[in-house]
């Protein structure tokens, strides 16, 4: 099961940790006090896990790529490759899922992760404007 769904794990992680990140300086900025609770050593730490994630990530795109390339079945290579590069942390799920593990369920299963991804995606940006808001 962690060979077939690495790849959402490692997304969702990512985006839930940056979502984390940019709310606890969110809180910082908007209340110092707030922030007299939280150990200083947090920060750094998840700077190292976001660093981490993100060759992670950088990781998932070669092998989404090398994977696309192997495939002889499959149709618009030039296509796919674009999307992965492009639309990495939405597309390598979904095509890893259909053209790699070749899932039964697989259309469902990518409405679900794309959802979620979503819904984290724009948690994401709504706090990232929060925070440019207040520091402008």
């Amino acid at each position: 099961m962690l060979k077939k769904y690495w790849s959402h794990i490692l997304n969702i992680v990512f985006f839930v940790l940056v979502d984390v990140f940019i709310g606890i300086c969110l809180m910082g900025i908007k209340n110092e006090a707030a922030m007299n609770g939280v150990p200083t050593i947090i920060l750094p730490i998840m700077i190292l896990i976001e660093f981490i994630l993100a060759i992670g990530v950088f990781g998932e795109i070669i092998y989404g790529i090398v994977k696309a390339i192997q495939d002889k079945d499959l149709n618009n290579k030039a296509l796919h490759i674009i999307l992965i590069y492009f639309l990495n942390v939405f597309y390598i799920p979904c095509f890893l899922l259909k053209h790699v593990y070749e899932d039964k369920k697989v259309l469902v299963k990518n409405i679900v992760y794309l959802i979620i991804v979503g819904a984290l995606y724009i948690t994401l940006w709504v706090l990232a404007l929060s925070v440019s808001t207040l520091t402008a």
